[in-house]
């Protein structure tokens, strides 16, 4: 299943949460149903002291993360809200 309707927020929003303990930059939409199963709060952000992830998108590696997040500016700073992204799952 391909799905490109997805956008990823170019502000992220601070989290304490154990895991992600930083900046989350939000997926939308923000509830989907994959294989009849409704899910929601997927984002990107750093891997922080719990590895893995619960379906969000994690960055594991510090300098790719600070990459990540300078390309995020970047492109909020050109006025850029929202980017496309690309989800494929497969089973």
């Amino acid at each position: 299943m391909n799905l490109d309707h997805y956008t990823v927020q170019t502000t992220p929003i601070y989290l304490p949460q154990r895991g992600i303990e930083g900046n989350f930059f939000k997926i939308d939409p923000h509830l989907v149903n994959i294989w009849g199963k409704t899910r929601g709060d997927f984002g990107i952000h750093f891997d922080a002291n719990a590895p893995g992830s619960a379906g969000c998108v994690v960055i594991r590696n510090k300098s790719a993360w600070d990459a990540f997040q300078e390309m995020m500016g970047h492109y909020r700073n050109a006025g850029l809200k929202s980017v496309p992204l690309i989800v494929e799952y497969q089973r």
